[in-house]
């Protein structure tokens, strides 16, 4: 089995890979609460074991891809629960923009995904890859795993949003130390009560606010039923996000620099 955590190969061995062929996955969450039953890890956790199940995945289809070590923070300036270790937006773009340079332009790797594992990053991921290319000329696609399966998990999990039942279930299946005996269920106050619709039990914004004081909606930091969650539905969840998550590579092999 070849190696693909970028961390663990040497410097020969990151240069022999194929700079046209080789896909790198750089996994983003965030430090903050989720809830009394998981730890603060816990979108950096499932970013970083999502990017591995990918990377394994692809090495069974003959497709090469590495893993570089995971952005542990995200932006979580709303998150006022204790653990919150929290970048802001101009930092958030500023490190992903210099790693993207470092992976793209430096060593040379063109076919680079960010997966994301934290609500708080995609706004801020897509202005920075669209200036990245307008810059560079180079595709960085963002992979945000809770809306890659939007339309698939009705039916799988009553919502997937925060520390629910359907975020907990996916840190259960991908190995994360969760404390079911502490689970709670907590249904969120809106800010405003035509923010959000739901489809297929994922939050869709009908338009966009400032993020507010996730303690204002929640209590306990959970938004939804954990106590629902289970190992078994979130490995129906994690089956959908590295099955889709390789026909993206698929398509982003194929593209004509």
């Amino acid at each position: 089995m070849k190696k693909i955590m970028w961390a663990k190969m040497t410097m020969d061995e990151i240069d022999a890979l194929d700079r046209d062929k080789t896909v790198v996955i750089f996994p983003i969450g965030s430090t903050e609460g989720h809830g009394p039953q998981c730890p603060v890890e816990c979108d950096a956790y499932d970013a970083t074991e999502l990017a591995k199940k990918i990377a394994l995945t692809c090495q069974d289809q003959d497709i090469t891809a590495v893993v570089t070590p995971t952005l542990q923070f995200g932006f979580s300036e709303w998150m006022d629960y204790p653990g919150k270790i929290s970048l802001t937006s101009r930092t958030l773009q500023d490190v992903v923009w210099d790693v993207c340079k470092s992976i793209a332009v430096d060593d040379g790797f063109k076919r680079l995904i960010i997966l994301n594992g934290h609500g708080g990053n995609p706004h801020i991921l897509a202005t920075t890859i669209q200036d990245f290319y307008w810059e560079h000329k180079i595709l960085v696609l963002v992979i945000d795993w809770f809306q890659l399966v939007g339309d698939a998990i009705d039916g799988i999990v009553e919502s997937l949003w925060h520390a629910d039942d359907g975020e907990t279930s996916v840190a259960l299946a991908l190995g994360m130390d969760v404390d079911m005996s502490k689970a709670v269920k907590e249904v969120p106050k809106k800010p405003f009560k035509n923010l959000e619709t739901k489809i297929a039990g994922v939050s869709s914004r009908r338009f966009f606010s400032p993020w507010t004081r996730v303690s204002e909606r929640s209590k306990s930091g959970v938004q939804g039923d954990a106590t629902l969650a289970t190992k078994e539905k979130g490995e129906k969840i994690v089956a959908i996000v590295v099955e889709r998550s390789i026909d993206i590579i698929k398509e982003l092999l194929e593209y004509q620099y």
